[in-house]
């Protein structure tokens, strides 16, 4: 029997639900390269060519060239990429207010004044 609308049983048409996004080519590559580049799979070396047994990623030996510096500006630029950042606000913080004793308040309500409500 086939679907109808208002059937109860959900929309009609389009994707159903959990179907994942296709994938594009470009983007695969790029996360490939990604992974790649920042992955330890290079041997470290120390300074005199013996292996230190650790190991490093190619982002670790290009930052190693880097000045301090020039370090710091790739780390804040790839921070960037999954820190959020905070959105600028405004507040409007204008208060309308007039401070009234209580002797005042009760004479205007004696001469039949309305005393404006604090939220207006």
């Amino acid at each position: 029997m086939p679907r109808k609308a208002g059937d109860g049983r959900g929309r009609l048409g389009g994707r159903a639900a959990g179907t994942p996004n296709k994938d594009k080519p470009l983007k695969t590559f790029l996360r490939e390269h990604s992974v790649r580049y920042f992955t330890p799979s290079i041997r470290e070396k120390d300074d005199n060519g013996k292996e230190t047994g650790r190991l490093v990623s190619q982002f670790d030996i290009d930052c190693k060239t880097l000045d301090p510096e020039s370090r710091v500006d790739a780390e804040i630029k790839l921070l960037k990429f999954h820190t959020p950042q905070m959105q600028s606000t405004s507040v409007d913080m204008t208060i309308v207010d007039e401070n009234r004793t209580l002797s005042e308040r009760i004479a205007l309500l004696a001469a039949g004044k309305e005393l404006p409500s604090q939220q207006e």
